[in-house]
């Protein structure tokens, strides 16, 4: 709303002395950027160019309109600038409503670029390569529908003039300032969501769905992701059996449609979709939902194959740019991992339930869910049942979503080169997982009074009636369809506290030894607790042990991207104690720096130099959002106005600069005051200013806010 006021003050302000009016060429188009056909989510791309080399020029104030279908789209939100970045002023703003056009009621969305000028800041240079203006967001409200966006210029709709400022001469001073105005191709968009389904690049690599053979660059290819290892086909979809095609014609992509499989609640293919998530294997990252990659569980290293642990396989020559893909043969499928060029990845079913792990939720059948055995008991993170993005991975163990470096391996308690969501005995004890993770009455029996039978593992064999991969002696969700979550059904709505410890339940949240599935021999000290807490702008680190023994002293370590730690502190500990101590520690102005997490670690060392580590604890920092508003009177001013009266507050104290700028960014004056107190009132001293339009800019080391004055006669 402040750009719009800004722009009718200009219109009614603005003295141009030498502007002039000369036609310019550049042309306009809608690209689609990308299609969550899970969440019913249209991207698309405004993007422009010169028209030739010789039509280029610098884009200032513009505002771009369209026009789109209601019937099939809604809600239009931008949610990116794109080519228009904030180093040059950009301030983009967008609205919507209802216009009429040529007769007829559409919906029209305007995107507004405004560039406020000034010292460096040119303009985006726009040359006969496409720019992008701006990114899209539209809820799809008819799957089946097409998609119509039209393009809205003068003279047609004169309010919708698409303008570009630039100086003529190109040196920016000033003079020789004129408009450009719309004339070359403004390209049209219309086409359909199942095609755009079918035809878009999920994985962005390059290559269209219906020809890739890897649709989430994964390493494994879809043919395994629906029909199971060493597939080379949809060979078990039977005839016309691709999920990308439309064999029936109906306008409705085959994973979509009632006529190809059973949907389930989501929508999509029963049989395609593990995890009940919306989001079909080919495109899932983690297709039973447990919060392991496919990648991982369907046999690759993530240590080598998947550094940074965002599921997709490292197979790019420049790193996280799918556009730069290894493959040769082009059909999108890793040249690594592709049967012709590579060694495809080889899933295991250590179980042998006939679920491969990436699409069992207990890959052991110890009846403790991957999910809790893959994490340490103490820093279990719950999943939240929530996508941000669509990749079929839960948010909170998702590193894109995150923009955080990954911090917790598959935990493997007894180091034996095998995690425990695998290992029948995590702890190497001899006594088996599924005994110590359910032995309720202390008998030695795991799953009540259910004894191994199974000749080929050390786990009990049963009936598993909803395909989950966890034996219903265990199961305590069966899975419900659009009634169950898939974050709750991999956990089996239970928690790492929920199972023995001793022979009796631990407490929840109290931390401390283990489960006695992961406990096989004390440890020198006994955590019982550590914790993080935000005080004002410092860290306040506590926790309990319950005993030590030989114990010498606490070393405290803090990291902000999980792998390189710095030690802050160290604490002495009590040495032998079987009694509760409790300790704390306070990280100083923990607040400083722009991160939005930190990480500490305990190490604690014993009296002969050995040590072990704490689990991690996690502190989010809250910055407050830094800000100023400014209120100037009079305004407009005059000709005899002498001074500038504002009524100013600030989030951050300090010091905060003021410049008054012309339209091309000279400085007509600038002052420097200290704000002590977060709000007050003061009053500036104004140079005699000609007619005209002005901007006063205040800024500090986080933010600026501008406001616009003018000068009447």
């Amino acid at each position: 709303m402040k750009q719009n006021l800004l722009i009718t003050l200009i219109s009614a302000c603005l003295f141009w002395g030498n502007a002039f009016a000369q036609v310019g060429h550049f042309d306009l188009r809608f690209r689609v950027h990308d299609m969550d056909c899970a969440h019913n989510m249209l991207y698309m791309d405004l993007e422009i160019k010169a028209s030739s080399p010789a039509d280029t020029f610098r884009m200032g104030n513009a505002e771009y309109r369209f026009s789109f279908n209601r019937s099939t789209l809604a809600n239009p939100v931008q949610i990116a600038s794109l080519g228009f970045s904030g180093l040059q002023g950009f301030n983009p703003i967008i609205a919507y409503g209802a216009h009429t056009n040529s007769g007829s009621l559409d919906t029209v969305v305007g995107v507004n670029t405004f560039i406020t000028y000034g010292f460096s800041q040119t303009g985006q240079l726009v040359d006969d390569n496409w720019v992008g203006i701006a990114r899209i967001r539209f809820d799809v409200i008819d799957p089946s529908g097409s998609v119509q966006l039209n393009w809205h210029r003068a003279p047609v709709e004169p309010s919708v003039q698409v303008l570009a400022y630039e100086d003529s001469d190109g040196n920016w001073d000033g003079n020789g300032n004129f408009f450009k105005s719309g004339q070359g191709v403004f390209a049209h968009f219309e086409s359909s969501i199942p095609v755009i389904c079918r035809d878009r690049d999920n994985d962005r690599d390059g290559v269209l769905n219906i020809d890739d053979i890897d649709d989430d660059n994964d390493g494994l290819s879809d043919f395994e992701e629906i029909c199971g290892f060493q597939a080379a086909s949809f060979f078990c979809l039977g005839a016309n059996g691709d999920p990308m095609e439309d064999m029936d014609n109906d306008g409705i992509i085959n994973y979509r449609d009632e006529n190809f499989c059973l949907l389930n609640s989501e929508g999509v293919c029963k049989s395609m979709d593990i995890d009940g998530d919306g989001i079909i294997n080919i495109y899932d990252l983690d297709s039973d939902g447990d919060g392991i990659s496919d990648l991982c569980e369907g046999g690759g290293d993530p240590l080598t194959q998947d550094v940074n642990r965002n599921g997709i396989v490292d197979c790019f020559a420049v790193a996280n740019d799918p556009t730069s893909i290894i493959d040769s043969d082009g059909d999108g499928w890793c040249d690594t991992y592709d049967s012709s060029t590579g060694t495809p990845l080889e899933p295991e079913d250590p179980d042998r339930d006939g679920l491969y792990n990436h699409w069992d939720i207990d890959s052991d059948n110890d009846g403790i869910s991957d999910i809790i055995e893959w994490q340490s008991t103490w820093q279990f993170l719950m999943p939240t049942n929530v996508d941000r993005d669509g990749d079929g991975l839960d948010s909170i163990f998702d590193v894109d979503e995150r923009n955080m470096a990954w911090t917790i391996d598959m935990l493997d308690t007894d180091l034996d080169g095998k995690s425990d969501y695998v290992d029948y005995d995590s702890d190497n004890d001899g006594i088996w997982d599924y005994a110590e993770g359910w032995d309720t009455d202390g008998n030695g029996l795991g799953g009540g009074e259910v004894q191994p039978n199974c000749t080929f593992g050390a786990f009990p064999c049963g009936s598993d009636a909803d395909l989950d991969g966890i034996l219903d002696v265990y199961d305590q969700l069966t899975f419900v369809e659009g009634v169950t979550k898939w974050g709750d059904n991999a956990r089996n709505q239970a928690l790492p506290t929920d199972f023995p410890y001793n022979s009796g339940n631990v407490i929840s949240g109290q931390g401390g030894p283990n489960m006695d599935w992961r406990e096989a021999s004390p440890f020198p000290v006994e955590f019982l607790s550590f914790e993080a807490t935000l005080e004002g702008r410092d860290a306040h680190l506590t926790w309990q042990t319950g005993s030590e023994s030989n114990s010498s002293y606490f070393s405290i370590e803090r990291t902000v991207d999980g792998r390189i730690f710095e030690t802050i502190g160290q604490v002495e500990a009590t040495g032998n104690s079987t009694i509760t101590r409790g300790y704390s520690f306070l990280d100083l102005n923990a607040l400083s720096g722009n991160v939005e997490r930190i990480y500490y670690r305990l190490k604690q060392v014993d009296t002969d130099g050995s040590f072990m580590y704490s689990d991690l604890v996690e502190l989010v920092l809250v910055h407050p959002v830094s800000e100023i508003l400014l209120h100037c009177y009079p305004n407009p001013l005059t000709l005899s106005t002498d001074r500038l009266h504002i009524n100013m507050s600030a989030t951050d104290l300090g010091e905060i600069d003021l410049f008054l700028l012309d339209t091309k960014g000279k400085v007509m004056a600038q002052w420097s005051i200290e704000n002590e107190t977060g709000q007050g009132s003061i009053s500036l001293p104004l140079p005699q200013l000609p007619l005209g339009i002005y901007y006063l800019r205040a800024s500090n080391e986080r933010t600026q806010q501008t406001v616009p004055l003018c000068v009447r006669p």
